[in-house]
């Protein structure tokens, strides 16, 4: 993106309505959800987008923090997978004896 086009955004930030930036605000704050909910940093800034996207400001930031959090979210798993594969792969079962029991 160019520069004026940049800065012509942050000039439009500045003139944005409380309740817009309080809604961007919110939809960031949601993505430590994910701690106690699994997925919860999607879903909950899903819907608090889709809930709010009427505003041109809010439908803009919340695509762009809801598409970086799926790329997020992706490229976790795909890092998850490919460390368990290489450990299974050296016959490494070190990774499943975690100090916490789940089950």
């Amino acid at each position: 993106m160019e520069p004026k086009l940049l800065q012509e955004k942050f000039v439009y930030l500045g003139k944005t309505k409380k309740s817009e930036k309080t809604t961007i605000q919110l939809i960031n704050s949601f993505i430590i959800s994910f701690i106690g909910i699994p997925f919860g940093n999607l879903i909950f800034t899903f819907i608090l987008w889709y809930r709010n996207r009427k505003s041109k400001f809010v439908d803009e930031v919340g695509r762009r923090i809801i598409n970086f959090q799926i790329l997020w979210w992706i490229a976790l798993n795909v890092i998850i997978v490919c460390i368990t594969a290489i450990k299974l792969k050296h016959n490494s079962y070190n990774f499943l004896n975690l100090p916490i029991r789940f089950l």
